[in-house]
């Protein structure tokens, strides 16, 4: 009679025990090999911003910065002091007469010189305290171009009251473009204080808008 012999009660046949041993280790080389890209998986999810997203680029590129106010105000006050003066003078000779008096005369001959000056190195000294030379120069040039054309204009002219009218215009647009034209100047961008970047979730597939920086 044949002997039989049976396997120990719970083991499985040696075949399926070595196909479990192969799907075993088959399955470790897989999870060897697939923990990289699951890491990299796991950093892009747990980052706010999705894939490829940088961010706002910081502008390095230099801007245009107004100062013509300053002009303004330097303008205002000399076109001022000279509209007194002008309003107000009345000139005296050595033959004092009723209308007129040596000391207001002076006072008005100071507020016209005082604005004349003013209005006329005003600009070009802001200018010179942004470091624009070139401005400086040209504002000057522009300045003193109505008062020299007004007296050369005004043997040619006879026309009364209207070559004081011309350089008077002149004045007023020479003061417009200085203060509008040549009133700029090129500095470095300035990082801003206060920055707005939208981010993504990809776990929650939310968007949202970040607000940062300094204050």
């Amino acid at each position: 009679m044949d002997r039989i012999e049976l396997e120990p009660y719970g083991r499985a046949p040696r075949g399926k025990r070595v196909a479990h041993r192969l799907v075993g280790l088959g399955a470790l080389v897989v999870l060897a090999v697939g923990a990289p890209s699951r890491q990299a998986r796991a950093e892009a999810g747990s980052s706010s911003e999705p894939p490829g997203w940088r961010g706002p680029a910081p502008s390095d590129a230099p801007m245009q910065r107004w100062y013509g106010y300053e002009i303004v105000i330097s303008d205002f006050f000399g076109a001022s002091l000279l509209a007194t003066g002008m309003l107000s003078y009345r000139p005296c000779s050595f033959t004092l007469t009723d209308n007129c008096n040596m000391n207001s005369s002076l006072v008005s001959a100071t507020f016209v010189i005082s604005g004349a000056t003013l209005y006329a190195f005003g600009g070009p000294s802001l200018h010179a305290g942004h470091s624009q030379w070139g401005k400086a120069g040209a504002s000057l040039a522009l300045r003193l171009l109505p008062v020299a054309a007004g007296n050369v204009a005004s043997d040619s002219i006879d026309t009364e009251g209207v070559v004081p009218l011309l350089v008077v215009g002149g004045m007023a647009s020479a003061m417009v473009v200085d203060s509008a034209v040549l009133g700029y100047e090129t500095v470095a961008a300035e990082p801003s204080k206060l920055t707005l970047a939208p981010t993504y979730d990809p776990k929650s597939r939310s968007a949202a808008l970040v607000m940062g920086g300094t204050f």
